[in-house]
């Protein structure tokens, strides 16, 4: 089977997948940056910061005796909180320049081995094991000064190593992602896609990153994200909390989850209830699909969920998001996303929604969030991820806008959005025929066709331009592109030398998209 290469921009150490590759040299000489601490806005547990230590140390006994003729890769034996195994990488060589022959001898060893590795953690849910590689070559490896060619060799040549595996590309700049993207959207490499997800799939794709370029998208995420980074389902955390017999009557059983936490909150009390909650849910290893929703040009969300994942991955992603109603958007933020029912951070966990007779109370408590969701549907088009259409208060939302709409509607209205569901679900889709339209991923593996969907809405709605004005990728620019990138230089030479003001900030906003900075 042919596998799939994404490209995200995000951290490699926090995705979860099977196996990373740690890129070294033949001494081997490891950068010092890979030990650094991740720098989120928050994190529950900080799981990564307190594994550095212990990776550093696994790193350096592997990496006490040089590498021997014709070996390319060795084990880290510390697997992280993501559950991926690190494997040290022989990708540069004495040189200063990037030897792309040795390079694709790397790769094809480093997916070679991480074939042989024991599938466990979050990533062995997934069917086709997940790789993540970095961007090898474009720094200390000597490709620094040709970051353009790298990216679009390593495409070229994860491509032809991704034989029964799938590959995440993770990059950590805004220019190297947009040069990523750019170089995907030639024609030829719109095929693979097409073989994955068939023409239907790919043309809503097209639809709705036309609709996210233009601004008129939000998102809007449910549990189902959660899961391939080894969440809980809310119904599974219940039934562990219970211990399991609690509910096996099937009086028992038939009653709503917001029912069955009432009755656990009675057994242990609230605040055990909510400590387990927080441990189960408190982790900073997020899954693909958080990151590649993290990487759509989409400055609204809103959640149901109580965990930071998304946050996390958005951060990691170049994108800080202030939380909502715990933060104020403003300078320094790039968006902001809505929990509707709460956060599990220690700090935030006083108003966390578990019980029926929370969410009768969150309308009156928080109803300025209900009104700020109310007017994202009404204004934009929601487009709902890992929801299962079932939240009663979502429907007490929905219900409200409905009513707010219905002198204004006509025959021809417009659903509210789109909602990208695993298999197609007849009984959703008759109660919610006039709201939402069900896309199904369908298929033999429709999670990982979902991510294959979520990786061509993020190439064709993020059509960034940071990596023009970046001489080193120079070398990838065509046609247009070339003569785009002379002209604004020549408005960058041009700037007002004496008192800044009058339209010079808006030109420098518009040059900072094409990757110019006044620094």
């Amino acid at each position: 089977m042919r596998g799939h290469v994404f490209v995200v921009r995000g951290d490699v150490r926090r995705l979860v997948c099977d196996a990373w590759l740690l890129p070294t040299d033949a001494r081997p000489y490891v950068t010092p940056g890979w030990f650094a601490q991740p720098d989120p806005p928050s994190m529950t547990y900080g799981a990564h910061a307190s594994w550095l230590g212990g990776f550093r140390d696994a790193v350096a006994r592997v990496s006490a005796e040089p590498f021997r003729r014709g070996e390319l890769v060795r084990v880290v034996g510390s697997r992280g909180p993501s559950g991926a195994v690190p494997v040290l990488t022989q990708t540069a060589t004495a040189v200063d320049t990037v030897d792309w022959d040795h390079v694709r001898r790397a790769l094809a060893a480093f997916v070679k081995q991480a074939k042989r590795l024991d599938r466990s953690g979050p990533a062995a849910r997934r069917r086709v094991p997940l790789l993540a590689v970095p961007a090898v070559g474009t720094g200390a490896g000597g490709g620094a000064a040709v970051k353009g060619e790298a990216v679009e060799r390593l495409l070229h040549l994860l491509a032809d190593e991704a034989d029964g595996v799938d590959v995440a590309l993770v990059l950590t700049t805004d220019a190297m992602a947009a040069a990523a993207r750019s170089h995907r959207r030639r024609p030829e490499h719109r095929l693979p896609f097409e073989r994955e997800l068939g023409g239907a799939l790919l043309a809503e794709a097209d639809r709705l990153a036309l609709r996210a370029r233009s601004g008129e998208v939000v998102l809007f995420t449910g549990a189902g994200t959660g899961v391939p980074a080894g969440l809980p389902t809310w119904d599974g955390l219940l039934r562990e909390l219970a211990g399991g017999e609690l509910f096996s009557e099937p009086e028992l059983r038939e009653l709503s989850a917001l029912d069955k936490a009432a009755i656990i909150e009675r057994r242990i009390g609230r605040q055990a209830l909510v400590d387990a909650i927080a441990r189960a849910v408190g982790i900073d290893s997020y899954a693909l699909g958080h990151a590649l929703l993290a990487n759509l040009p989409i400055g609204e969300a809103a959640t149901l969920n109580y965990d930071e994942l998304f946050e996390t991955a958005a951060h990691d992603a170049g994108r800080r998001l202030a939380v909502l109603p715990y933060e104020r958007p403003g300078p320094g933020y790039d968006g902001w996303l809505l929990k509707m029912h709460g956060c599990v951070r220690p700090d935030r966990r006083e108003d966390i929604v578990l019980t029926r007779a929370d969410y009768l109370t969150v309308g009156q408590h928080r109803a300025a969030l209900t009104g700020l969701l109310q007017a994202m549907l009404v204004t934009r088009h929601m487009l709902f991820v890992g929801f299962g259409l079932t939240d009663e208060h979502f429907h007490a939302v929905i219900h409200d806008v409905r009513r707010a709409l219905l002198p204004q509607a006509d025959a021809g209205k417009e659903p509210f959005g789109t909602a990208l569901v695993l298999r197609p679900q007849r009984a959703a889709e008759m109660v919610w025929s006039d709201d939402l339209y069900l896309l199904p991923m369908s298929g033999d593996d429709p999670p990982r066709r979902l991510e294959i969907f979520l990786d061509w809405l993020a190439n064709e709605s993020d059509q960034g331009w940071q990596h023009v004005l970046d001489d080193s990728f120079a070398s990838i620019l065509e046609g247009a592109e070339v003569e785009l990138k002379r002209y604004l230089e020549q408005l960058v030479a041009a700037r007002p030398v004496l008192e800044p003001g009058g339209a010079w900030p808006a030109v420098t906003t518009m040059l900072a998209r094409f990757g110019w900075s006044e620094d």
